[in-house]
């Protein structure tokens, strides 16, 4: 693989000249390099493999190559800061920033890896801004949904898919859609690898062809795409329940749902949830009598 030119452009896309950015961190630990054990000099090679691999668009490989050089060298600067960047862009923020700080304490005196670290700590922040304004003016590609029954109209199937993080946020309302649809039969799915687990739900793996099928489908939560299984679940309509303030997960899911092509409500957890993310604050799953939905 040919090295980069000092006078090109960094792959690590900084837009500087490789001389002035990873290039220069090289100049400065030159004497370091040459001190390293025999068994570590495959390090410059991975690293410069890792750093074209994310300029090229493909975080996953970089990240595999920059694990590897910080299983053997822990301390190397360069490995955790790139990591840091390569975590961001998979959607690990906590992993990203906690590697760049990181970075910050092994190299306080590079200027660059704070202003990367300060960024990341406000681009949730903006973009949870951005996304708030946005929010309502979707609402022409998706019905608000106050009253259930109504929405789900003549389906003989209610397909309820718990499609968030956390237990304690779905079991509720799980609770709540059951009573809410009545009678009309309801088959519960958990999507794969959430940290808990709700008795008689069906694990949901596309691959396999274990999905909804039919009737309405209900996206209880917001944290899981269903991209992978729903153009394929021939569902008559899809009703977005949404559980937390998260607005740009909001958007994402109603952005999935409209390339269905598919029938298609939302409703909120609470009315005081609806106000943040400025839905109309009728559109709230109702409130029922405690019904039991047992743990595993």
């Amino acid at each position: 693989m040919a090295s980069v030119g000092r006078n090109q452009p960094c792959p690590c896309g900084s837009g500087k000249r490789y001389k002035d950015c990873h290039g220069a961190l090289a100049a400065v630990g030159t004497t370091e390099a040459a001190a390293n054990p025999p068994e570590l000099a495959w390090v410059p090679q991975v690293m410069d493999a890792a750093l074209r691999a994310q300029k090229a668009g493909r975080p996953r490989e970089a990240a595999e190559s920059y694990r590897r050089v910080l299983a053997a060298d822990p301390l190397n600067f360069d490995a955790l800061h790139m990591l840091g960047l390569t975590e961001y862009e998979e959607g690990r923020e906590d992993s990203a920033l906690a590697l760049l700080r990181r970075a910050i304490e092994l190299r306080p005196d590079i200027s660059r890896v704070r202003k990367n670290l300060h960024l990341l700590e406000w681009l949730p922040m903006i973009e949870d801004e951005v996304g708030r304004d946005v929010l309502p003016r979707l609402l022409s590609r998706i019905e608000p949904v106050a009253d259930l029954r109504q929405f789900a109209g003549a389906v003989q199937q209610v397909q309820v898919v718990c499609a968030d993080d956390r237990g304690e946020r779905v079991r509720p309302i799980v609770n709540r859609l059951a009573q809410a649809f009545g009678n009309i039969r309801h088959t519960l799915w958990i999507e794969p690898d959430l940290p808990y687990a709700i008795a008689g739900a069906r694990v949901l793996d596309a691959g396999a062809g274990a999905r909804p099928d039919g009737g309405l489908v209900v996206l209880c939560g917001t944290a899981r795409s269903p991209a992978a299984w729903l153009g394929a679940a021939r569902s008559e309509k899809v009703l977005l329940v949404v559980l937390a303030d998260e607005p740009c997960a909001v958007i994402d899911r109603i952005d999935e749902i409209a390339a269905c092509d598919k029938q298609a409500g939302v409703t909120c957890a609470t009315s005081t949830l609806a106000a943040r993310l400025r839905l109309p604050r009728d559109a709230v799953v109702p409130e029922t009598e405690p019904m039991a939905v047992a743990d595993t």
